[in-house]
Formats: C-alpha cells, structure tokens, sequence
C-alpha cells in the first residue's frame, strides 16, 4: 500500500477574489522562501563534473515534496500559503515516494488533456476526500499559487480547464523526467564510449569505458578488448580494476590498478619498461594509481542535455607503490610514467531520448539551415620521424588547448555538416565538412599572413629541445594536404611492387561526428568531435607474424595528428 503523509500543520488559505461566472483563479501573493528549503544536493554534486540535467527517481519525489510545502516544514519556514489537506509524498526514502509523486505529476497531466472533460474531473472530485485532494495537489504542482476553489466540484473543473495550464504542464513534466548520468552516450574521438556509473540518487560515482570491461559475476572486473566480431581481442586473466573511482564532489577519477611485473618487460630487451637487474622479485607488482580530470566545456555554455569536453590523464602525477623492484626500478617506472606526460582526449554527446535524428534534421533545416555558436577546441601534434626509445615522439603544438569561442556548426536541408573553427592565431583556420553520404574532408584556409597566398611565410613551425640535452629540433606543423572524400576507416593499405617490394604509401584518416539535441524534437544544442591524421611515411616495418604492416617511426615529415571538440547553441 502507498504512503501516504498529510500536512499537520495547515494554514488558512487567503480568500479568493472574483468568483464571478467566468473570471480567472485569483492569485496570491507570491511568498518569499528562501533557496535553503529545497537543496538538490544530488545535482550540486553532479555540477562539479558536468552541467547536464539529472533527475533520478529519488530525485523526482524530493522535488514534488517540496513544491508541495513538505521540504518547507522540514526547514520550519512559514508559508504565506499551503494546500489545506494536501496529498503529499513524505520525505523520500525508496520507491514508494517516487510512485506517489509520479501518480501526482500523471494526474496534472490529465487535468489538462483535452480529452478530459469538466464532468470527468467532477465525477473524481466528488469520489471521496482522498481524490479530491489529489486534484489539489496535482494542481500545485502546476501552479504553487493557484488559487484552489473550496468544495464545490463543478465551478473546480470549469476553471480548471479554463486556464492555461499547458505551459507549466511542460515545465513539470520537463523538470521531472527520469534522466540519470549512466544513460548518457558520451563518446571520445577514438569513439571509446564513456560511462558513467551512479548510485540510487543518480549521484556519479565512477566511469569506466564498456567496451574494455567485463563485470564478472564474483563482482570482480576484468580489462579486455573486442575485435569487432565481438571476439576477445587480448583478454587480461588477472582481475584489474577498470572502473575509475571519483573523488567525491570533485571532476577527479581515480584508476586504480595492479600491474604484475611480469607484464612489464618484452621479449625485446630493448623495449623493457624495468630493466631486470632491478627486479629484486618477479612475483612482485605495481600499484599504480593514474589522475583523471573529467572537463567539461558544455557547462560554461551552458548545455543541458549534451556535454562536451576533454579527458586529461595525468600520467606525470600519477602515484605507485611496488614489491620487487629496487630504487633503480621504481626510477625506471617514475621516468616510463613521466615520459607519457598529459594525454587528452576530446569526447561529446548526450541523453538518447533528447537527440534528434539527421533526418530530423534535414526537415527541420526546411529550404535553408541551423546554425549552432559556440565553443572549438583543438590539440595538433607532430610525430617526429625521428627514432627515440624505439617510438616516435608527438610533438604538441601549444602547451594548451588552441580555443575559437566564435566556432560555428551548420546543418544544411541536404544533410552536410559544416565545423568552421578559427585556430590562424597559432595554427590555420579550417572546416571540418561531413556530405550527407557520410564522407568527410577538412579544408584548411592557409593563408595566415593575408598576402592572398600560400607559401613558406605561412608555415606554422615550432622548435623544441625535445631530449632535454639542450639541442633544439624544428617541427613543422603545416599540414601537407587536405582530407577528402574520408570515412573513418579509410587507413592505409600496403601495396607490392611486381617483385614483392612494399611499396611506401601515405595515410590518411579523418571522422567527424556531430550529435543535435532538444525538448520535443526542437535542437537547441550541439556537440561533435573531429580527428584527423596524416602519416606521411616513407618507411615500414614488418609487425608480427599475421601479415601486419606498418610505417615506421623512421618515416618522411609530414606526420600530423588533429583532435576537436565542439559544442554550441542556436
């Protein structure tokens, strides 16, 4: 059986005025309640990561609890006005509440359809005490000050569907969708789907990537990788922690992981991430805690149903504790882990039930466009053709984030998506344009001096001391052509002369993907990212016994590397 709690403590309700045939509800004066009466302390949380809208079951029956004046009571404020009698959830605890509140938010609902006539709403009235006082409620939720007319039935209905309720019908029902985080389809721009996981309130806890996980049923997780058959790709037997911890009310994950030293040498001794004469006990292993900074753009723009942003893992920061290893060792680890430095990663997306679909789109676009402004977002790196520790270095182009706050994304009526991003202050400013059959390109406007031409005066280069031993390199960071007609598993393919030779072809990859998001199939948000790279090889080696080849790190100039994130409104 529900429960179900009645205030005990009613206030009169200020007469109405104008009770004439006809006349709208009266209001009354709006009372003054301090914020502090209702703390969505779930959604504080929540906003430290991202400013996405969420509302868990308990969520819902916390809000209608309040609105209908039992959150008030709690925090001993004085209402100027209450719902004499008012049904009303009691503080929510589990899912009974939620099922009181959802009851309530149904029946507003109802009240407005136009297929409910005034005699329906009577005939409920008129059923007992209990139905008329969810009539009350329901229409508090609408309305916190409409003016409620005491006990006569008929002239409640006539009002009821003489005002105009469906605007803050929307709202309520808006306001109370069931929407939690780990529903959200957030994807990289290795689109690497990012989960979420939270707890009964909707509260985020933890994420991991899906696709490299596997829950067991001991409750222990195990790392893999799946082919796209669905085939273990190269499964890990020991149990590894891949669901990455937050620091509570933080942006801050935890990974958390045991790394046997087993796992930490090859075969080739050159690729040895501890040498072994500093292996004091081959059973031993690493502890290795990696930082995760969750950043969130979508929330300085304000997005509500999408997000967009970078994943920043902090391998310098990162913290280990080992057995069997020696000082020498644990060096060896400090300096592998500080030779990776700051990945980022750009991701985008959104909740599934507020995407809108290309085809949607297209309609929606009619004979023209929609045009979403906001933010962009790009990393460029340079791969060094040069051999350092057997792998090539990339080489990034500014210490931070390259920023246009003046991005645009255009969705045209015949599908093409156009990304321009202005980035000429340190780089080239450039389109990223996916045709609606899917392809993609990326137009580079390299005239950064203004002279009407490209030339050598418009080279972006850079020099670096790379190795830290005071000699300086020259990178440049031109892009040598432009992608076209791309998808993104367009990858390079050895090719073989008449007599077996592997004849040096480039590679050249590019993917853009773009999500639209809004109430009622209207967009109002935009997110996407871009990737794009470039290996313009003149070398290959031979990988394993499969048949694999690949360029070399000993390749041409040329190697480059874009990643982009983009979110904006209409």
């Amino acid at each position: 059986m529900k429960k179900i709690a009645f205030l005990t403590s009613v206030l009169a309700l200020a007469a109405c005025g104008g009770s004439g045939g006809g006349s709208a509800p009266a209001m009354l004066e709006k009372p003054v309640v301090p914020n502090s009466s209702f703390v969505d302390t779930v959604a504080t949380s929540n906003s430290e990561i991202t400013g996405m809208v969420s509302n868990s079951e308990y969520q819902v029956a916390r809000y209608v609890a309040h609105k209908l004046g039992d959150y008030a009571a709690d925090v001993n404020l004085s209402r100027v006005a209450t719902t004499r009698g008012a049904f009303v959830p009691k503080t929510p605890t589990g899912d009974t509440e939620y099922d009181t509140a959802r009851e309530l938010i149904d029946l507003a609902a109802w009240l407005v359809e136009d297929t409910t006539s005034e005699s329906d709403i009577v005939e409920m009235f008129n059923k007992s005490k209990l139905d008329k006082n969810k009539i009350k409620s329901a229409l508090k939720l609408m309305d916190d000050m409409y003016c409620f007319v005491g006990g006569d039935a008929t002239e409640t209905a006539r009002r009821i569907k003489e005002s105009n309720f469906e605007k803050t019908l929307a709202d309520l029902q808006q306001r109370t969708e069931i929407m939690t985080l780990d529903g959200v389809d957030l994807y990289t721009s290795q689109m690497q789907r990012i989960k979420f996981n939270v707890d009964k309130n909707g509260k985020i806890v933890s994420y991991e990537y899906p696709d490299y996980l596997v829950h067991n049923d001991d409750g222990s997780v195990s790392f893999t990788r799946y082919d796209d058959d669905g085939s273990p790709e190269y499964p890990v037997d020991d149990d590894t922690d891949g669901v990455i911890v937050r620091r509570d009310n933080t942006n801050i994950f935890v990974q958390a992981s045991m790394i046997p030293l087993s796992q930490m040498n090859d075969e080739d001794p050159d690729a040895n991430i501890v040498s072994t004469e500093n292996i004091t006990d081959a059973s031993g292993s690493i502890n290795l805690e990696l930082y995760d900074e969750y950043i969130s753009y979508g929330k300085q723009l304000g997005l509500k149903y999408a997000d967009f942003g970078i994943m920043k893992n902090d391998f310098k920061n990162a913290t280990f504790a080992t057995t069997g290893l020696n000082d020498a060792g644990k060096q060896e680890v400090r300096e592998f882990l500080d030779a990776w430095g700051v990945m980022i990663t750009p991701f985008a997306g959104g909740y599934a039930s507020k995407k809108i679909s290309n085809e949607d789109m297209k309609t929606l676009a009619n004979d023209g466009s929609i045009t979403f402004t906001g933010t962009a977002f790009a990393d460029v790196r340079y791969r060094d053709g040069l051999a350092y520790n057997g792998n090539g270095i990339d080489v990034p182009l500014t210490d931070d984030m390259m920023t246009d706050t003046n991005a645009t994304l255009v969705f045209d009526n015949t599908g093409t998506q156009t990304l321009t991003a202005d980035f000429s202050d340190n780089w080239y400013k450039i389109q990223a344009v996916q045709s609606a059959d899917g392809t993609n390109k990326l137009v580079v406007f390299g005239d950064r001096n203004g002279d009407g031409k490209t030339n050598d005066n418009d080279r972006v280069t850079k020099t670096f001391d790379v190795d830290g031993d005071g000699s300086l390199r020259t990178y440049d960071f031109t892009l040598v052509t432009s992608a076209s007609g791309l998808t993104s598993d367009n990858n390079v393919v050895p090719e073989f002369d008449n007599q077996g030779n592997l004849i040096s072809k480039d590679s050249e990859t590019m993917a853009f993907t773009a999500g639209y998001y809004g109430d009622n199939n209207t967009p109002t948000e935009a997110t996407a990212t871009m990737r794009y790279s470039l290996d313009n090889s003149s070398d290959w080696e031979w990988v394993n016994d499969n048949g694999n080849w690949r360029p070399n790190d000993n390749g041409g100039d040329g190697n480059i590397n874009v990643e982009l994130g983009f979110g904006g409104t209409r």
